[in-house]
C-alpha cells in the first residue's frame, strides 16, 4: 500500500511487530512536525492485513509506504528493509517509544545543509531523568 503526493524530503522508518495501534502515539508527534507535508512515512509490518491502518492518520504527510516483510526477526533487519523503500536521500529510523518534538524534522533537514556526513537528534529522559537504572537503560538502547 503506496501513496505519494509529493517528493518526500526526508523517509522515516517505523517497524511495528503489531498493529497501527503499537505506532499511533509516534505518528500523532509526527503530525506536529513543522515540515510534515515534506514526509514520507514507511510503516515496517509483518502482515499488511494486521495493521489496521486508517489511512487518513497519514495524509498531511507527502507520502506514505506500508511494506509487508513476513516474520520481523529484528528491529535492524526491519529497518534495512524500510530503508531500501525510502524516496527520500535522508532518512531517518523512528521508533514506538520515541516522540519527537515539533521542529525535529525541520532541524534535522537543516542540519544537513552542512557538510557533515551524519547528523542526529538530541535524546532526552523525561520520565525518569533522576533514575541512574533509567538512565542506563536509556544509553544502553541508543548505544
Amino acid at each position: 500500500m503506496t501513496k505519494h503526493t509529493c517528493e518526500p524530503v526526508m523517509s522515516i522508518i517505523l517497524a511495528t511487530r503489531n498493529c497501527y495501534e503499537t505506532i499511533r502515539k509516534t505518528i500523532k508527534h509526527l503530525h506536529t512536525q513543522s515540515v510534515r507535508q515534506l514526509l514520507q512515512i514507511v510503516i515496517i509490518i509483518p502482515s499488511a492485513g494486521a495493521l489496521h491502518l486508517n489511512e487518513s492518520d497519514l495524509q498531511c504527510f507527502c507520502g506514505f509506504r506500508v511494506v509487508e516483510i513476513g516474520l520481523i526477526k529484528s528491529i535492524g533487519s526491519a529497518n534495512a528493509k524500510g530503508i531500501r523503500q525510502a524516496r527520500a536521500s535522508l532518512v531517518v529510523l523512528a521508533e514506538d517509544h520515541a516522540f519527537p518534538a515539533p521542529k525535529w524534522a525541520e532541524v534535522l533537514i537543516a542540519a544537513y545543509q552542512y557538510p557533515w556526513a551524519v547528523v542526529g537528534p538530541v535524546i532526552r529522559n523525561p520520565n525518569n531523568p533522576r533514575s541512574f537504572t533509567a538512565w542506563d537503560d536509556l544509553l544502553i538502547g541508543h548505544s
